[in-house]
């Protein structure tokens, strides 16, 4: 049998249609695959970004809270340290809106306007414990321990100070500061990322006073009600001595760029209701996004959260 007579077996394989059919749907799995992994990178990284943001908020407010209820605290258990009425003093609670305030000025003297959405200024003071050194049961806002006054002559000097404000680092990065006093005044950072800090003062307006606010004001409200009182019996009759609550809320946005939706949004800062009947006359209690006029600074990319707590006062004076 010659070659040419052999059985021919029959050829098998890969037709080029069947090859290109072959090689796109390879491609399209490894697309799938890499969508699939971009995405559950991006949630991870919202998620991540998210928990920061909440744990920043978390420990700003926890903060603030600390603060505001020493405020008005007076010594009345130690027979050795000065007992003094908190209506001789300056009021326990006070603040300034959209202010700003340099770090190492005295107090809230020579307050700038706030460029950081108009942000605001909460002042807190209270008399420290401890004859001598402090005994850390009284902290101003950066955790240090504030003594009890040495004498009645003294006491408005050695009172504990705790100051909030926005303001901008060398990189342009909005930080909510804790600025307090100790041999000098100082302040540090408590909150990255703060984007507009904005406070209302809770007033107990009843007679008699039942400790419960009656109603909300911002600060310019309550020193326009101090406008007529006589100099020199402000500290006694002013309306922040009426405090007994203190409303804060903080817009904070993330550090990285995980937001997915790029669509402008509006933050309510104190509540839609407030914001579309007081909103105009209380700026950065709404901000929209579509408004920013540099979106280099204030990115679409970034999370935002709006944050906010009520805290009562423990000492309020009535």
């Amino acid at each position: 049998m010659t070659r040419s007579n052999l059985p021919q077996r029959d050829q098998s394989g890969l037709s080029i249609i069947e090859l290109m059919i072959a090689l796109v749907l390879g491609m399209l799995v490894i697309l799938a695959t890499t969508v699939l992994v971009i995405a559950s990178k991006s949630t991870e990284a919202a998620q991540n970004d998210a928990t920061v943001m909440r744990d920043t908020a978390r420990f700003a407010l926890d903060n603030i809270a600390r603060s505001v209820r020493q405020a008005g605290y007076v010594t009345y258990g130690d027979p050795s340290v000065p007992v003094i009425s908190q209506k001789q003093m300056t009021p326990a609670i006070m603040g300034l809106d959209a202010s700003t305030v340099a770090a190492t000025s005295y107090g809230i003297d020579l307050p700038k306007k706030s460029n950081n959405h108009s942000s605001d200024i909460l002042v807190v003071r209270f008399f420290g414990s401890g004859s001598g050194a402090a005994d850390g049961s009284m902290l101003n806002c950066a955790g240090f321990g504030v003594p009890a006054p040495t004498s009645q002559s003294g006491a408005e000097l050695e009172r504990g100070w705790s100051i909030y404000y926005v303001a901008n680092d060398r990189h342009g990065e909005p930080h909510l500061y804790c600025k307090y006093r100790d041999t000098h005044f100082t302040a540090q950072s408590i909150a990255q990322g703060v984007e507009s800090f904005q406070v209302l003062y809770g007033l107990d307006t009843s007679n008699p006073p039942d400790g419960v606010a009656n109603q909300y004001l911002t600060a310019t409200e309550i020193n326009q009600l101090d406008a007529d009182l006589p100099p020199h019996d402000v500290n006694r009759l002013s309306h922040w001595q009426k405090v007994v609550a203190v409303k804060v809320a903080l817009l904070i946005r993330g550090t990285g760029h995980s937001r997915a939706d790029r669509t402008p949004a509006t933050y309510y800062l104190f509540g839609e209701n407030y914001g579309k009947t007081k909103g105009h006359a209380d700026p950065g209690t709404v901000i929209s996004e579509s408004a920013l006029a540099d979106t280099q600074t204030t990115p679409l990319t970034q999370l935002r959260r709006v944050y906010s707590a009520t805290i009562p006062l423990k000492n309020a004076s009535q």
